[in-house]
């Protein structure tokens, strides 16, 4: 059951990346436990000198119930051959733990990255796990990771 609901959520995460090719980003959070307080996300992406930073406010937030958040925002433009960074803060009693991603996006191709929270790896298809980095323990409760998740779904392909 956990992992079709680790699957379910790696592809609901990133499934906006399935949608009609463009050379645009869609970002997405998904959290368990702990640190499923929408309060503790902050994003920043960050392209040819100019950055925009959200959080979780300003996201489309698909399901939020007790230890569980779900949330996205789509569309971000991007140019292509210009690098991209895509910088998710996330806010513990210590201070903040950062993850990225960074590459430089092609033309016709629509980006997901993903910020995913639990205390299991996620596994799917369609996406890459391109940094993995061990959050600060909340009340004794299991080491909860943040996971950084990046797709590319070119022209023509099928997710």
């Amino acid at each position: 059951m956990r992992q079709a609901r680790l699957l379910a959520a790696g592809v609901a995460l990133l499934g906006a990346a399935c949608k009609a090719p463009e050379t645009k980003l869609d970002v997405g959070i998904d959290a368990r436990g702990p640190y499923a307080e929408p309060s503790r996300y902050h994003v920043i992406v960050t392209q040819g000198g100019l950055s925009h930073a959200f959080d979780v406010s300003s996201m489309h937030v698909d399901a939020q119930v007790a230890n569980s958040l779900s949330a996205g925002r789509d569309d971000i433009r991007l140019t292509p051959g210009t690098p991209v960074t895509v910088d998710v803060l996330v806010a513990t009693a210590s201070g903040n733990v950062a993850g990225r991603d960074a590459w430089t996006p092609r033309e016709d191709v629509r980006y997901g990255v993903g910020a995913f929270v639990d205390t299991i790896r996620p596994r799917g298809f369609c996406f890459n796990i391109v940094q993995a980095t061990p959050l600060p323990v909340i009340s004794g409760t299991a080491v909860d990771t943040l996971f950084i998740l990046h797709s590319g779904i070119g022209k023509g392909a099928i997710c």
